[in-house]
């Protein structure tokens, strides 16, 4: 009794599983539906409705990638319970948008990685087992977006699938020109349950179109296909393959083009043919006339080839090949490109072949990334080529050559090409590559050659495997590359504008070299005036390690050594140059020799990088130079003459400088004829400056240039000296100016220490004191204080200092010269007892009085008068005047009479000589 009520109570409850199942199955399955499709955020679904009666269908379903879209409509015929077992039978109906997808593969050209044979790694997918199914396709529109869309209408089909046994499927459509285009095919086991191709199996194919528009495609529209039949066939997939078709075509409704096509493709011995697809190699006959070139743009575009502009409108084909002995001859003609040539499948090469394109500048720039514009028309001619493998007969495996002609420009440079010819070969057995030939660039022929071989040990299976092999090797490789008569205006480009300049040491035209090695790269370049070899040393496939063994040799003739250095050279200049090494980092040494007729100037010097410390990453630079020909370096940093006679000719210098790169510090020291000097500058900013720490120290000998042209700018005064019995010591510090020669800019503090001197008794000085200026007195020795100038803005002033003569007359001198516009406001002193040393009258003075002078004008042409202001009347008195005026008046007139007693400042004048 107990286990009857055990097994009613496990019945209920099962009863009561089995309802909920019943109920709730159908809804789980239909959300487990809804968010498979959910999972990808383009797939929508407007209802899923699963039930154990059926059908089992899906309303409203939106999927879309870029390959185009759907809203289709889904029906399984069938309870729940079908769905475990077999046939399926499924029914699609709705709409279909098919993007062309011709623009979207542009440029998307090249190897995926995998090779063509290669199988697929196994998966567990292996063990998948494909279902037996029947599909009937029932679409209103099938929409294919191109330049214009294409719609078919009613489009239908049914696909049969049981694996082993049956697969066929038919299709047929209506055009949108009121044409159809029907599809059917049959191969019983072409699949098997594991969903395989069945490579022995049978198979045929049929189509049928008529009057179907072709999807315009670059712009190339109003093509139809007038009608085309034909048929596939092979008794086994592994062996053979019949294909047979026969189309005509129009465009805008007016005839144009056929297509005939009777070929077989049959398996071949030749396994590692080129010219063989999955192990077929054709036989037959293939005629194609007038017919769009639209047709090739899903295999061209992907190559930035847009058939319409780079082919042409319409084009023509033709191949034959008899027999499986047979060599095939294949043809192509279009408006803008014709090709052709002759295959030996036995051989497994390629000869006589030659194509001729026309080739626009879109294509140009497309071809170029842009580096290029123009049209022009290129020949290529092949004499023979084996793609894979090594010649049979011993012979090169490429052998050819490239003409091009016409209006091209090199758009970064701007050079001008109007002609290219380039021979080229490859051999295999010798492993190497050779091209030469000849480029017109600027209306100027340069040669060119270069030769590579492959020195790897490895393997070569074709010509693809040796331009592997040898240029991903470089810069480490073996070979050569030269080339001469390069313009060298194609140079600019690369060169900042203000070096450009130096460019005419290579002349109109130049000539370079470069030799490839294991471990370095010898370069050579050859100009008009200038010859340059070097060695690059190299680590690993792309590193520049060093180079070594630099030369440079130039010859400049006068005239253009003028040029480049901007000032008159009369004689022929020599350069050599010699650096033995200057390594990555940039850590060097170099020396070099400046002849210019029987002057010469030695250069010495290293750079180094600092790798440690706080200076980490800064390069630094120690040079030497004698027999620096200042008066060349004055011309040419535009001194007007100030070094040269200031410091005298040659000049021998040592240069310390730090962080070259960065914010310069210069520590220089030298000596010359007439000076030895030392500083320290910075260069910050666009500004040169003395480093405060250290003061500018330079020593002056005394020279007539010296003084005409240096002291003289730093006051008149100075311009007097004859002699001094030590050098002039002038101490700079607190300098700064712009480095374009602003003179405005210039700030400093100068000291000049002179001391004892000679002066010209006939110079500007003396005029103040005509006691001196005699023709019996032609020296007169004096003495300078400490002069201390205080320039501001480009404007010097001078703190009142003494210049004593003989010992007894101080004359003070203080106030300003404006180096910008060189005017003089110069104030001093002069004893009267001193101006009027020959007028006995005035020895007697008690006391002197001291007559204020005015030196203005300009540093050239200085003008000297007395002060304005200055009341000589007030400080003698009205008695002292008569009896100065009556004994001024005799002695300037010397003729004894009684005059009027002069008025003492116009005497003062006259004895100054308004200089």
């Amino acid at each position: 009794m107990r286990k009857k009520k055990i097994s009613l109570w496990f019945g209920i409850g099962l009863g009561c599983i089995a309802i909920g199942a019943f109920f709730a199955i159908p809804p789980i399955v239909e959300q487990l539906l809804i968010g498979k499709i959910a999972e990808n955020p383009a797939y929508s679904v407007r209802d899923v409705s699963v039930s154990w009666k059926g059908p089992q269908t899906i309303r409203g379903l939106h999927v879309e990638d870029e390959f185009g879209s759907a809203d289709i409509d889904v029906e399984l015929s069938g309870g729940l319970l079908a769905v475990l077992t077999q046939p399926y039978q499924f029914v699609v109906s709705g709409d279909m948008v098919i993007q062309s997808t011709f623009d979207s593969v542009k440029g998307s050209a090249g190897p995926s990685g995998k090779k063509e044979n290669e199988p697929a790694p196994k998966t567990e997918t292996e063990l998948f087992t494909l279902p037996w199914f029947t599909a009937d396709i029932e679409l209103e529109t099938v929409t294919i977006n191109a330049d214009e869309p294409l719609v078919y209408h009613d489009v239908k089909g049914e696909f049969i699938v049981e694996p082993g046994r049956v697969c066929s499927f038919n299709l047929d459509a209506k055009t949108d020109r009121g044409g159809s285009i029907v599809c059917f095919g049959n191969a019983p086991d072409l699949l098997t349950e594991q969903g395989e191709l069945n490579w022995n199996a049978s198979a045929s194919m049929n189509v049928s179109v008529r009057d179907a528009a072709i999807p315009t495609i670059d712009g190339q529209g109003g093509w139809s296909v007038t009608s085309l039949d034909g048929d596939i066939t092979t008794p086994k997939l592994s062996e053979t393959i019949v294909v047979s078709m026969v189309g005509e075509f129009s465009q805008y409704d007016i005839p144009r083009g056929i297509a005939s096509i009777k070929t077989q493709f049959q398996n071949t011995l030749h396994s590692r043919d080129p010219f063989t697809f999955k192990g077929k190699e054709i036989v037959g006959t293939i005629d194609v006339q007038e017919v769009p070139t639209s047709i090739l743009a899903p295999l061209l575009n992907k190559y930035g080839v847009d058939t319409a502009r780079d082919l042409g409108e319409t084009m023509e084909f033709h191949l034959a090949r008899a027999t499986e002995d047979s060599l095939l001859s294949a043809s192509f003609q279009s408006d803008n490109v014709s090709a052709e040539g002759i295959v030996d499948f036995e051989m497994g090469i390629l000869t006589n072949v030659s194509i001729t394109a026309d080739i626009g500048t879109e294509f140009v720039q497309e071809l170029s990334n842009g580096e290029l514009s123009g049209d022009a028309n290129a020949s290529i001619y092949l004499n023979r080529l084996v793609p894979i493998g090594f010649s049979h007969d011993d012979k090169k495996e490429c052998e050819g050559s490239l003409v091009v002609k016409g209006n091209l420009q090199h758009v970064p440079t701007e050079t001008s090409i109007s002609y290219l010819q380039s021979d080229f070969s490859a051999n295999l057995n010798l492993r190497k590559v050779i091209i030469s030939g000849v480029i017109t660039l600027n209306e100027s022929n340069a040669t060119y050659i270069a030769t590579f071989l492959s020195t790897n040990k490895n393997k070569l299976h074709g010509i693809d495997d040796l331009w592997t092999t040898i240029f991903n090797q470089l810069p480490r490789g073996n070979g050569r590359v030269a080339m001469e008569r390069v313009p060298t205006s194609i140079l600019h480009y690369y060169i900042p504008q203000e070096q450009q300049q130096f460019s005419t040491l290579l002349g109109e035209a130049f000539s370079f070299s470069a030799t490839f090695s294991q471990n370095d790269i010898q370069l050579g370049l050859i100009g008009d005036a200038v010859r340059a070899d070097g060695t690059v040393s190299l680590l690993g496939n792309n590193i520049v390690t060093e180079i070594i063994d630099v030369e440079i040799r130039s010859v400049l003739p006068a005239e253009l050594s003028s040029t480049l250095l901007g000032v008159r050279i009369d004689n022929e200049s020599k350069i050599a140059v010699d650096i033995p090494r200057i390594d990555i980092a940039g850590n060097s040494s170099f020396s070099a020799i400046y002849e210019i007729g029987l002057q010469k100037t030695f250069v010495n010097g290293k750079t180094t990088r600092k790798i440690e410390g706080d200076r980490i990453g800064e390069l630094d630079v120690h040079l030497a130079m004698t027999g620096v020909d200042t008066r060349l370096l004055d011309a040419i940093l535009n001194c007007s003459g100030l070094l040269a006679n200031s410091l005298g000719s040659p000049l021998a210098v040592e240069v310390i400088a730090t962080d070259i790169l960065g914010k310069p510090i210069v520590k220089a020291g030298g000596t010359s004829p007439n000076s030895a000097f030392e500083t320290s500058l910075g260069f910050f900013d666009g500004k040169v400056f003395t480093i405060p720490e250290i003061p500018t120290k330079v020593d002056l000998q005394l020279s007539p240039q010296l003084t005409q042209h240096f002291l003289k700018d730093l006051g008149p005064v100075l311009s007097d000296i004859r002699s001094v019995k030590n050098p002039i010591r002038m101490t700079v510090s607190n300098a700064s100016t712009t480095t374009d020669g602003n003179v405005a800019s210039l700030n400093a503090d100068i000291l000049i220490n002179i001391g004892e001197v000679e002066l010209d008794s006939g110079s500007a000085t003396m005029k103040l004191l005509p006691m001196f200026n005699t023709k019996h007195v032609e020296i007169v020795p004096a003495f300078f204080d400490p002069i201390q100038i205080e320039i501001r803005n480009g404007i010097a002033t001078y703190k009142r200092f003494n210049l004593t003569l003989v010992g007894k007359y101080s004359i003070p001198y203080s106030g300003t010269i404006d180096f910008v516009t060189r005017q003089l406001n110069i104030k001093t002193a002069v004893p009267l007892s001193g101006l009027g040393y020959s007028i006995k009258e005035l020895r007697g003075l008690t006391t002197d009085i001291d007559v204020p002078i005015l030196i203005t004008g300009t540093i050239d042409h200085p003008i000297t008068n007395v002060d304005p202001n200055f009341d000589l009347g007030k400080l003698l008195q009205n008695a002292a005047l008569g009896v100065i005026g009556d004994a001024l008046g005799g002695a300037l007139d010397g003729d004894g009479t009684e005059k009027e007693a002069p008025n003492p400042l116009d005497l003062l004048e006259d004895l100054l000589g308004g200089h």
